[in-house]
């Protein structure tokens, strides 16, 4: 759905426009198929730290297009009931506009990485899988989103587990 415009007089007396932001939560898709394995350059970042999203190139990793039309995004963990976790996965989320010109992403409290934090006895459930609460990142008027891995998931029994991505 377009934005909404409408105008409005100004003092001056011209006219101006008001976008309006327009946000309908989208489903629930994968956008990292191995959230145990990191994506930082070896050798050039310490730590797992994600500096040049662009350079990511593995097949398990997805840019997310959102043509700009979110507020915001929300990632979380989806992994196997069964499997027993050791370390949660930390993301760093960016964005980046129809250039391809990369930024990072951030919560409403500034942050860029994030944990997604495994909480056994209250992450929601659906049989098979168990799914984090989200993160939620302002999209920033990108038209791409991508959840990179600053450190891996960890575990036994963790086939299946993926990053899961919305707009809203």
């Amino acid at each position: 759905m377009p934005p909404t415009f409408r105008t409005a007089p100004t003092i001056s007396g011209g006219v101006r426009q008001y976008v309006l932001p327009v946000a309908v939560a989208s489903d629930w898709v994968d956008v990292c198929l191995d959230p145990a394995q990191i994506d930082n350059e070896p050798g050039v970042q310490a730590a797992g730290v994600v500096v040049n999203p662009g350079a990511i190139a593995r097949a398990a990793q997805t840019w997310l297009a959102i043509a700009g039309l979110g507020t915001s995004l929300q990632a979380r963990l989806k992994y196997p009931t069964a499997a027993t976790v050791s370390a949660s996965p930390v993301a760093q989320v960016f964005g980046r506009d129809r250039q391809g010109r990369a930024q990072r992403l951030v919560d409403a409290g500034g942050l860029h990485a994030q944990t997604l934090s495994v909480d056994v006895a209250n992450d929601v459930r659906d049989g098979v899988y168990s799914y984090t609460q989200p993160i939620e990142v302002d999209a920033d008027g990108c038209a791409e989103t991508l959840v990179a891995i600053r450190t891996a998931l960890a575990g036994t029994g963790l086939a299946g587990a993926t990053i899961q991505a919305r707009v809203k």
